[in-house]
């Protein structure tokens, strides 16, 4: 989480919406991100609705990699932006299609849950490239 909010700090300078369930993390977001506002799963997108400028968010990253974890970002964010998922995903996840139709946004998935390159031995020495996905 702290690598995460470190590059999202570096990149937005506007409001940062976390949405945690962990006590322990949102202790944490609390302490050491003053300026991140944080929110529950259950609440998130209604709270994001409140505290958005455009009525929705103008990004998202989805790092839990829980089971239907996926949906929540594209629920959260207005049409045309980027929804990132950094989070490492140990079954497959389900974009459902026909409900963010008209939302134009762009998958970015990456890291070593985008391939089977764990059981490769040039995992250990060699990153997996990131695999870069737009739905249009």
């Amino acid at each position: 989480m702290n690598c995460t909010l470190l590059c999202v700090l570096l990149k937005y300078s506007r409001r940062i919406i976390v949405c945690e369930k962990s006590p322990e993390r949102i202790r944490f977001v609390r302490e050491y991100y003053s300026d991140a506002l944080v929110t529950e799963p259950e609440v998130c997108r209604d709270f994001a609705l409140h505290h958005s400028d455009r009525g929705r968010a103008d990004a998202a990253l989805e790092a839990a990699g829980a089971v239907d974890t996926l949906h929540l970002p594209w629920e959260c964010v207005r049409p045309k932006v980027v929804v990132t998922a950094v989070a490492f995903y140990d079954r497959p996840q389900t974009l459902l299609l026909a409900d963010m139709y008209g939302k134009n946004l762009t998958f970015c998935i990456g890291g070593m849950d985008g391939c089977d390159c764990a059981r490769s031995d040039r995992a250990r020495s060699t990153p997996c490239r990131s695999l870069r996905t737009a739905f249009h």
